[in-house]
């Protein structure tokens, strides 16, 4: 059965929303797909924040999120306050099993991954980031 887990990423601050995309996209997870290789998930969704320039806050009528009130990078949340919400991206991994999960954990922790920590480091504020193994039984409607 498969195994989900969720990785919560924050930027550095020196980073923009943009470039902290750009950079999760087309430099991180390459690097994280090459390193693992026949360990690399069987899937990978990025979800990121979406934020409060885009008018979303405005349009859904979460009026703690509105553009009016909050910087154009603070995060929309429909029930809370921006300052709520930690982290820019939730990554959702998919492994085909226990076995899959605990090669590529193997993986990353050795020698050979020490890339993929050195380059987490370079753009993610990597004490705020949190990885959380979810139950195996999913339920969907």
């Amino acid at each position: 059965m498969s195994l989900a887990v969720l990785l919560f990423y924050k930027r550095r601050s020196d980073f923009t929303v943009e470039q902290f995309k750009t950079h999760m996209e087309n430099t991180y997870l390459p690097l994280l797909k090459t390193t693992m290789g026949e360990h690399f998930p069987q899937s990978v969704t990025l979800r990121y924040v979406e934020r409060a320039g885009t008018g979303a806050g405005d349009r859904f009528g979460a009026t703690m999120s509105s553009k009016y009130r909050n910087p154009e990078d603070a995060p929309v949340v429909l029930v809370g306050s921006p300052s709520d919400v930690a982290w820019d991206c939730q990554c959702e991994m998919i492994f085909r099993d226990d076995l899959q999960l605990q090669q590529g954990y193997a993986v990353i922790n050795s020698e050979a991954g020490q890339v993929v920590k050195e380059e987490e480091e370079a753009f993610t504020d990597i004490e705020q980031m949190r990885i959380v193994l979810m139950e195996k039984k999913a339920y969907t409607l």
